[in-house]
């Protein structure tokens, strides 16, 4: 495949098919959520009803709203994203999603499923010399200890291969134009689950010249539908992010400029990996009430790592094209005429270490001298 391949933005929008919910199927659904948010409120708190709010009720504070989410995902079946959580604040609100999740059923225009995904770049050629579960050789190391579900420190070697990747990224980002920003964690008290929303946010109801650009390390926070201790899919991990915010041309140029140099970087490091088609879900509210749409177009791609021991791959660096999603979401402007869009390229810090030391192993003294370089090891 040629690694030149144009990222081209396209859009691609299901129709939906609504799911209006029955007054009987809404009112049992209101007195399970009550039931099961009661459960989760301490017995000082009051007696909960369909006109109880988060925030507004008391004891359903940030911290057991995280408490009484799980708990609703657990008793419905269901699952919530990250992004809908800070903004499922009602009974109502919260009964209407559970159905709609439940229920909801997508037609799309044009077929476009996981198996129908384009491969564009394919660098899956090496025999690496690490088949062992590397996963189990971290925790018996201690390079990771388990804290909590999903949750691990990371130490020893894991640790430091983290920060020299991370060295190594940052200093790229700031040759193209970056400003180093440093996000906090929560979004509306919650916790987010990607860094560059708060760009977004800290630009809303402006006016930009031409480009934004900045750059952030941080956590971001996920609830796989997996084993907590699953080797790559934790619910908090680490991700170096650059933001574009600006001219839609000029944002093209910077990310088909930042995917070029993953293309080249990961073949000169020897790893196994393919550059891909994926498919991103938006969810979104509108006037207090929950409006769920689905949009599955080609605008996001992976460079997936393989994971030999595992037998596949996982994704450790996510290409994001939001077209004018997120401008017109917070109405950024531009000061003179023109399309405004923003994008991000996010790579999961332990997810691309995970994978390397999957291929290579942990005795970097056997490794590429390309990949030493890269991480700053030094060759003896």
């Amino acid at each position: 495949m040629n690694p030149k391949t144009v990222i081209k933005p396209q859009r691609n929008t299901p129709d939906i098919i609504e799911f209006e919910a029955t007054a009987e199927n809404l009112k049992a659904t209101i007195q399970q959520v009550i039931s099961v948010i009661q459960a989760c409120l301490p017995d000082s708190s009051p007696i909960v009803t369909e006109s109880s709010e988060f925030r507004k009720t008391k004891n359903w504070d940030s911290l057991n709203h995280i408490t009484i989410i799980l708990e609703l995902e657990k008793h419905f079946q269901v699952q919530f994203d990250l992004n809908e959580v800070a903004n499922l604040e009602s009974i109502r609100e919260i009964s209407k999603t559970i159905i709609q999740k439940k229920k909801l059923k997508l037609t799309v225009n044009e077929p476009f499923s996981g198996a129908e995904l384009k491969v564009l770049f394919d660098h899956r050629k090496y025999e690496t010399p690490e088949k062992s579960d590397v996963f189990q050789l971290l925790l018996d190391n201690q390079s990771l200890i388990p804290y909590a579900d999903g949750l691990f420190t990371s130490a020893g070697i894991f640790q430091k291969l983290v920060l020299a990747a991370d060295r190594h990224l940052s200093a790229f980002y700031e040759s193209i134009g970056a400003e180093q920003v440093r996000y906090p964690s929560l979004v509306d008290s919650a916790c987010r689950s990607t860094n560059c929303i708060h760009c977004y946010i800290n630009h809303a109801n402006s006016k930009v010249n031409q480009l934004i650009i900045e750059t952030n390390m941080g956590s971001v926070f996920r609830k796989e539908n997996l084993s907590a201790d699953h080797p790559v899919r934790w619910n908090e991990f680490s991700v170096r992010e650059i933001v574009f915010l600006g001219e839609k041309s000029l944002v093209l140029q910077k990310v088909e400029l930042v995917k070029d140099f993953y293309l080249k970087l990961f073949q000169n490091l020897k790893l196994n990996f393919y550059f891909t088609e994926a498919s991103d879900t938006f969810w979104t509210t509108e006037n207090q009430t929950v409006e769920l749409f689905q949009k599955i177009k080609k605008n996001k791609f992976e460079f997936r790592l393989s994971i030999p021991y595992l037998k596949s791959d996982h994704a450790a660096i996510s290409i994001n094209l939001h077209e004018d999603y997120f401008t017109e979401k917070y109405q950024v402007k531009l000061n003179k005429d023109g399309s405004i869009v923003s994008a991000c390229v996010g790579l999961g810090l332990e997810r691309f270490v995970f994978a390397v030391i999957s291929q290579y192993g942990l005795n970097t003294d056997l490794w590429p001298f390309e990949l030493k370089s890269f991480f700053y090891i030094e060759t003896k």
